[in-house]
């Protein structure tokens, strides 16, 4: 554990501004993912490809949420042979977080625009391509 930490403060030292104020700098994605993968909450994007396909384009191509960790995962068995078999529901899942993960863009975006004309209603950001419907 000592090795591992050390390794990281390592690599942060060599990728970040060593100073008195960036003390504390990491890649919030990797360390959000690692962090789930130690507590058991992270998502199967891989098999929701076939469970809930329109989930899992929202997971895979849209921005990291903080809702993803909070899914009830109750596939049984698995789909691939590095996935552990077994129902993973956590203690603190959410019922709604499908459903915040897959408004979460368009309550983003909606907020952010103060007039409502007919270009602006048309256009839609560049992230939008690989909007689901």
């Amino acid at each position: 554990m000592e090795r591992d930490i050390k390794r990281k403060h390592e690599i942060i030292a060599k990728e970040f501004i060593v100073s008195r104020r960036h003390t504390i700098q990491v890649y919030y994605v990797e360390i959000m993912d690692e962090l789930a993968r130690l507590l058991g909450c992270k998502p199967r994007v891989l098999s929701r490809f076939f469970c809930d396909p329109i989930l899992a384009k929202a997971l895979f191509f849209h921005g990291l949420v903080p809702y993803q960790y909070r899914l009830q995962d109750l596939t049984l068995g698995r789909f691939f042979f590095w996935e552990q078999p077994g129902p993973r529901k956590g203690p603190h899942s959410w019922p709604g977080a499908r459903e915040a993960i897959l408004t979460f863009e368009d309550r983003v975006f909606n907020t952010t625009r103060t007039r409502r004309t007919k270009e602006t209603l048309s256009s839609k950001p560049p992230i939008k391509i690989f909007h689901h419907p």
